[in-house]
């Protein structure tokens, strides 16, 4: 008989989960709050477009031909930054077009995902959200759309469902642990810049817009069919330029006005959407312990939700996905997996060494918060990166920014984290004494980076071959 798991949330972490436990020879089973989003609209503003890089593309090509993963992504080569006047600068990712990430809609990932999980014959019980956990008895309880109770017996329970996940409570009483949810005091606001003519792009249709602004900040990512999926990230509160202030169409008009003036005119009713469509809230969360014995996993933003400012959430989510199959399959092989000390094993392993990646990559999209905000518009920075640039093109076994091992390698997101704050010294202390390019004595630079990063470099390069 299969030892059955059962699963809480078929968001894309959580199906692409489900069906490598399925394909090891478990019961598998996903209870899920919302409708089934194939039969039913998602309401506007909750579509969040996602960065995909190479982490994800990695971890949803393991399941196989069956998703084309790229067939509706637009790639995007570079940020384009746009100043109050209306000039627009781009800032490439790399050294040349090889280097891109992609524009792709969360729900039409979805979508995919949930079909597959149903050819896989993984049974998902759409509209019930899990609301308790009893550990001692393993029951779990749910309520339907309806405001029926149920309780089902749950011996192993994956949780998937998301930062805000109910569960998690449980877990961390149960395992006397802790949990922080920590706000960052934005919000978000989605907007939506039509298609063209012919369904043509109206902005640059391979770039990653940013409208920098200081203290808030405006992107657009290109979709398929020609429009933009815009978001507005302001503070929460405040006398000026917040959520909080903006409680009128004449307001938001001014706001827009004001500080992104090429951009309102390429948004359809504007205070219109801004009121109908949601608000919706950015926190970090931090937890500890992920699992409790063989009964509970947390697993993708249930863990570690982080903000989206390196576009790595679902990345780092898909990220999971991956590494955790990977001992899946390793333990699989072994035949160990038939008992549930097992199961809490793997369980353990995977926590153990996961959590200081994931505690990287939360700092790592706090501090591009920052960058995106604010820095992307300054001509110190923007020099840096075409300092940065040079570095990769002239010494490309020794020089690996920041952004490359976050977005373009499956190295740790740690050692990012740490030769990230390594070379930002470095190219502070370049732009602090320069600012031409053909000016810089790069042999000098060279020796400089050696001296800061070859222990590291060491490293990444060993990683890089063996992945």
């Amino acid at each position: 008989m299969k030892e059955k798991i059962t699963f809480i949330g078929a968001g894309p972490v959580g199906c692409l989960a489900a069906i490598h436990f399925q394909r090891a020879g478990f019961e598998v089973e996903i209870f899920e709050r919302r409708p089934d989003i194939r039969k039913s609209s998602i309401a506007a503003g909750r579509s969040i477009n996602l960065a995909l890089s190479l982490r994800g593309i990695r971890a949803l090509n393991e399941v196989g031909s069956k998703i084309d993963v790229l067939k509706n992504a637009v790639p995007m080569f570079s940020r384009a930054m746009h100043d109050l006047k209306g000039s627009v600068t781009l800032s490439p990712y790399g050294i040349d077009q090889s280097f891109f990430i992609n524009s792709i809609s969360r729900s039409e990932l979805n979508r995919e995902l949930l079909s597959l999980a149903e050819e896989e014959q993984i049974k998902i019980h759409f509209a019930h959200s899990a609301i308790d956990y009893d550990f001692d008895s393993s029951k779990l309880k749910i309520e339907t759309h309806d405001g029926e109770k149920l309780f089902f017996q749950a011996k192993h329970v994956v949780c998937t469902d998301g930062s805000s996940s109910h569960l998690r409570g449980n877990l961390m009483h149960k395992a006397n642990g802790y949990q922080s949810l920590a706000p960052l005091g934005y919000a978000y606001k989605e907007l939506t810049v039509a298609s063209g003519e012919n369904s043509s792009f109206r902005l640059d249709k391979n770039s990653l817009h940013i409208w920098p602004r200081g203290n808030f900040m405006l992107i657009a990512l290109p979709n398929k069919d020609g429009s933009f999926t815009c978001t507005l990230f302001l503070a929460e509160e405040g006398s000026k330029d917040s959520f909080a202030f903006l409680d009128s169409p004449a307001k938001v008009n001014a706001f827009f006005e004001t500080y992104f003036p090429d951009v309102m005119p390429l948004i359809e009713n504007l205070a219109e959407s801004f009121f109908s469509n949601p608000t919706g809230k950015l926190a970090t969360v931090r937890c500890n312990p992920w699992y409790f014995n063989d009964q509970m996993l947390l697993l993708g933003d249930s863990a570690h939700g982080i903000v989206p400012f390196f576009g790595q959430g679902l990345n780092a989510g898909f990220e999971d996905c991956y590494l955790l199959n990977k001992m899946l399959q390793e333990n699989s092989l072994k035949k160990s997996l038939k008992k549930s000390t097992d199961l809490k094993s793997l369980f353990q392993s995977f926590c153990d060494s996961r959590k200081v990646s994931t505690d990287a990559i939360a700092n790592l999209a706090l501090d591009n918060f920052i960058e995106m905000r604010d820095k992307v518009g300054q001509k110190r920075f923007l020099f840096e990166k075409e300092v940065e640039r040079e570095l990769m093109r002239r010494y490309p076994n020794d020089y690996f920014s920041r952004y490359y091992l976050v977005t373009f390698s499956h190295v740790p997101y740690e050692i990012a984290w740490q030769v990230g704050k390594k070379q930002d010294e470095l190219l502070q202390e370049i732009s602090e004494e320069h600012c031409d390019l053909s000016k810089l004595d790069f042999v000098k630079i060279y020796n400089q980076l050696k001296d800061k990063l070859e222990s590291h470099n060491q490293v990444i390069r060993t990683f890089i071959q063996e992945n």
